[in-house]
């Protein structure tokens, strides 16, 4: 299958996915009525919130301590410095500025703020030295005018049509 030291890919792709898996299966469930239209299912489906919480809570620890263990093998060397002050601050920032709660805000948030430094070095290299001036700005713009985020402010312009 592999070589020495290799880990089976496949099987740790499946381990990661199936604690997920139920929750998906149980929230895309919907009861038919004998004519095939679809009840609503919120009468009939009871799920237990706390229950649930510890469960997403739990799920999320995994993945962190996985790729965590991940990040060590890769790194052979584990230093707390490369998740400085700086780090966290753009990691917030991606997902206020996207949207909080949704992972299509979170992925448009990463999407441009990940891609800022780069366009302002291929584009504005006088202005690099400024990019925490700049991803500064962007934050407050967003939480002035788009509390919920860009993903939330597409959201509620679609809903509003």
């Amino acid at each position: 299958m592999g070589g020495e030291g290799e880990v089976g890919q496949e099987f740790l792709a499946v381990d990661m996915i199936a604690p997920a898996t139920p929750g998906i299966h149980r929230s895309t469930w919907k009861p038919r009525a004998p004519d095939g239209t679809f009840f609503p299912y919120e009468q009939y489906v009871v799920i237990d919130v706390r229950a649930t919480k510890a469960w997403a809570f739990a799920i999320s620890a995994m993945y962190a301590g996985v790729a965590g263990g991940m990040y060590t093998l890769f790194q052979s060397f584990v230093n707390p410095d490369v998740f400085g002050f700086h780090q966290i601050v753009l990691l917030l920032s991606m997902i206020v500025v996207g949207g909080l709660g949704s992972i299509p805000g979170a992925l448009i948030g990463v999407a441009l703020l990940g891609l800022l430094p780069e366009v302002m070095r291929t584009t504005m290299r006088g202005l690099l030295i400024w990019q925490e001036l700049v991803y500064g700005l962007i934050l407050i713009g967003a939480v002035m005018f788009m509390p919920r985020g860009i993903w939330g402010f597409i959201a509620g312009r679609r809903g509003a049509r």
